[in-house]
Parts: C-alpha cells; sequence; structure tokens
C-alpha cells in the first residue's frame, strides 16, 4: 500500500510538472506572436532602384506617423565606377499589402550607417514605433528582430542579447553595436531589434562573415537605439 501511494505521489508530479511545461510552452507561443502584432505595423519592406534598373531589397522602421522612416545608409547605396551613389527610386510596403508606395530620401549618413526616408504619398498607415530606453539593454536579456529576410515580407526571429555593447572594425570604420544571436538575413539592414515590451532597441546592421567570405551565423549587429537617437535628432531638426 506504502509503495502505492509513493508511485501515485510520484505520477501526480509528473502530471503536473508536464501540464506547467504546456501551458508555459503554449504562453510562450502567444506572448511571441504579441510582440510581432505591436510593431508589425511599423515595419516595412524597402525596394530600392536607380534608373538602370539595379535594385537593393531591406527594411525600414517608421519613427514618425507622418510617414519618416529610418534604415541603414549602406541599404539606399550603389558603387559604379568606384563612386558612391544614393538609389532614386524608392518604394515601400507594408506587409499585409499588396502595393508599394513612393518615398525619398531626407537623409543619408554613411558614418551612422543611418538614413532617413518620407513617404511621399500621405495615409493613414504611419505608426511610428516606440523607443526604448538605452540603459535598459542588458547582456542575457531576449530580444526579436524583425526585417524584410531575404525579400519575403516581414518576418520574426528571437534570440538573445551576446553583448549589449561592442565595438565592431569594418571597412575601415569602427562601430558601437549591440551583439545579438536571434536570427536576421540579407534583406534584414534596417529592421528592427525589439524588446519583450515590443519597444525598438536597435536598428539591424550588418553581419560577420568567416575568411573565405561564408555568413557566420549566430553573429548579427544592431546600432543601439540611444546612437539612433542621437542620429535622428540631428538630422530632423
Amino acid at each position: 500500500m506504502k509503495n502505492k501511494k509513493i508511485y501515485f505521489c510520484f505520477a501526480y508530479s509528473t502530471f503536473l510538472f508536464i501540464l506547467c511545461m504546456v501551458i508555459f510552452y503554449c504562453m510562450t507561443i502567444n506572448y511571441n506572436a504579441n510582440v510581432f502584432s505591436n510593431i508589425v505595423s511599423s515595419i516595412v519592406e524597402l525596394q530600392c532602384q536607380n534608373d538602370e534598373g539595379l535594385t537593393s531589397y531591406g527594411t525600414a522602421v517608421c519613427i514618425d506617423n507622418e510617414g519618416i522612416y529610418i534604415t541603414n545608409a549602406h541599404v539606399l547605396q550603389y558603387t559604379e565606377n568606384n563612386i558612391k551613389k544614393n538609389f532614386n527610386k524608392l518604394s515601400l510596403r507594408f506587409t499585409n499589402e499588396e502595393s508599394y508606395f513612393s518615398a525619398e530620401i531626407i537623409n543619408v549618413d554613411e558614418g551612422y550607417d543611418l538614413a532617413l526616408i518620407k513617404s511621399i504619398e500621405k495615409n493613414n498607415y504611419h505608426k511610428s514605433i516606440k523607443f526604448s530606453k538605452s540603459d535598459s539593454i542588458k547582456t542575457g536579456d531576449n530580444v526579436y528582430a524583425c526585417g524584410n529576410s531575404q525579400n519575403q515580407g516581414i518576418s520574426i526571429s528571437k534570440g538573445l542579447i551576446s553583448k549589449s555593447r561592442v565595438v565592431i572594425e569594418l571597412a575601415n570604420k569602427s562601430y558601437e553595436v549591440i551583439a545579438t544571436d536571434a536570427y536576421f538575413s540579407e534583406g534584414c539592414s534596417g529592421g528592427a531589434l525589439i524588446n519583450k515590451k515590443s519597444e525598438l532597441i536597435g536598428i539591424t546592421t550588418f553581419r560577420l562573415k568567416d575568411s573565405i567570405g561564408n555568413i557566420i551565423y549566430g553573429m548579427g549587429y544592431a546600432i543601439p537605439i540611444d546612437i539612433v537617437k542621437d542620429y535622428i535628432k540631428l538630422r530632423m531638426n
């Protein structure tokens, strides 16, 4: 009889543990979906072209309800005869829309690797994203990367802040960035790095490559929100 009681207690404890894990898993899935639904209307696909038909694509994040978006400078530029030029045809699209709307460049800053663009067409869809405070970013925090991955529309991935601040040398320039293992691929440049409160903590900007040119996955970098704010304040005033 004693053994039966022990077995029953063990089985009941196991059942409760499994039930709690299932509930936690379901809550986590729903929580991730809520984060995406909170920010997806503030993030758009970005396509750039020049007069010769050369095309680039990336992501842009709405920072003002009047239709102002931020992205990476390198998304808006191409090189011709060793000279950097800006694409002159910009198109934006929300992930749930079929048609694009036109935009124009306000400012491109290679030093920050940031740029501001503005929608030419006025509509009611522009929704500014919420900004986080820079001191809220900590190593080990859960984060979400949202962007136009492989030009297939806005998607989301989850990861950790690997290091809240790190200095990376790239193309003879130094960048102070956030390191994350959240997955983002080509097309995610100019996208959003988001915290669990659905707030913007950085602009996803580049990944590192190994010695033979292969992308090192799990090593992505974003421009921190305080640097983004400094740039916006400097260029919008």
